[in-house]
């Protein structure tokens, strides 16, 4: 649990006027954390909950559509479809989106500097570590992002960053940065650590508790010394778990603290687990509890990582994207990019469901083809006959089968 920290300035600082807890440190700092990469060292849950997501989201496929009147067509050839296959040279767009949930669940921000040539063939996109990003306010509503590496300080322009951050309920035009999960359950965090040293430090004791002697008289220096040589060497630390105490001149043992079995941390670290998992959102048993089980297997659990986890942040990405970059590259409005979760095993229940539907609705006549067709995601169809009513030949009123009515007078 050793903490480090990047300061502005020797003096406390506060995010939106008030003081954040750090994990790690055990008390109530008023630095921004900037060195927040240890919060992903420093639990194995909040490590195992951002992994998930993102194992989760780079499973789904993006594509880019161009949209001519009511018809969706997919494009082949454009500088986004190049920019969806590979972000930067040094970067798959399964790395992009990675590091798109690294950075936004553990800081609460991401920093994406675009790179695009003036005769927009391209573009290329650099990850900004948001520990080493602060955005400013600049005149008429604009942004500079002070961005601080390798011992120097550079001003971006706003035209260059697209910041993505989520809600923080003390933004102002002091402090235009998201909130991060992390400080949420910094003091959970903690917990499950400071429980762990312990247990570990424990354990390198032979688990046994912390041990006071007690004699009549007093001890040499040289005495106290050999003593305590002797203990570390012959008593303490697994290799030494079984080997017997052997006190002489009067020495007597007495207990200080707890054993093992009078302080258990099992109920904590799961409660600390199921915090956590509370706060991203993802359900515990796929974090290894077994114990409160949610949903009835594991696919229904899944599911609730892709609907409520997942998904939610490839939202944002999608819309942020579709209104700060794709307007680079075109400006009538008809090229969007979008993603297909059609291919994800665990919703494609989900799916068939949705065309069982539309297929019913189309079927009965309560809607057209095309309508259908929206419901999947698949656009309209140019098709004469798409935006028609239509009614299942096997279904037709009984009196026109059978030659039998009642005439009217």
């Amino acid at each position: 649990m050793n903490w480090k920290f990047w300061r502005r300035s020797e003096t406390k600082q506060t995010v939106g006027g008030s003081s954040l807890y750090i994990p790690g440190v055990g008390k109530v700092m008023g630095e921004r954390l900037y060195n927040y990469i240890q919060a992903f060292r420093l639990s194995d849950v909040i490590y195992g909950c951002i992994t998930l997501i993102q194992q989760a989201a780079i499973l789904v496929s993006w594509y880019v559509y161009r949209r001519t009147g009511d018809k969706v067509v997919e494009l082949t050839a454009h500088p986004l479809v190049d920019f969806v296959k590979r972000p930067d040279k040094r970067m798959a767009w399964s790395r992009y989106i990675e590091t798109y949930l690294g950075h936004l669940l553990l800081t609460g921000n991401n920093y994406q500097r675009f790179f695009i040539p003036s005769f927009k063939t391209r573009a290329s996109v650099r990850f900004l570590r948001p520990d080493r990003v602060t955005p400013r306010l600049g005149p008429l509503e604009t942004i500079r992002y002070e961005h601080r590496t390798r011992g120097r300080m550079e001003e971006i322009p706003d035209e260059e960053i697209l910041h993505i951050k989520l809600f923080n309920p003390e933004e102002d035009e002091d402090h235009l940065e998201g909130f991060s999960p992390v400080t949420a359950i910094a003091k959970s965090v903690d917990i499950a650590s400071y429980a762990l040293e312990w247990m570990l430090r424990l354990l390198e004791k032979g688990a046994q508790p912390t041990i006071a002697f007690s004699m009549e008289g007093s001890m040499t220096p040289e005495q106290r010394s050999d003593l305590k040589a002797y203990i570390k060497s012959e008593v303490l630390g697994p290799e030494n778990a079984m080997n017997p105490l052997i006190l002489e001149g009067g020495f007597k043992p007495f207990r200080l603290g707890f054993s093992p079995k009078d302080v258990e941390f099992d109920p904590t670290l799961r409660a600390v687990l199921r915090r956590v998992c509370c706060v991203y959102k993802v359900p515990s048993e796929l974090m290894g509890d077994t114990e409160t089980k949610t949903y009835s297997n594991v696919t229904e659990a899944e599911k609730a990582l892709y609907y409520k986890a997942t998904l939610p942040h490839l939202n944002t990405l999608r819309d942020e994207l579709n209104a700060w970059l794709v307007p680079k590259f075109d400006d009538t409005g008809s090229i969007f990019l979008n993603y297909d979760v059609s291919g994800i095993d665990a919703l494609a229940k989900d799916m068939e469901k949705i065309w069982e539907r539309a297929g019913k609705a189309v079927e009965r006549g309560i809607i057209t083809r095309n309508q259908a067709l929206e419901m999947m995601n698949y656009g309209k169809s140019p098709e004469p006959g798409a935006e028609q009513l239509t009614v299942s030949a096997a279904v037709a009123p009984l009196e026109a089968i059978t030659g039998t009515g009642t005439d009217e007078e």
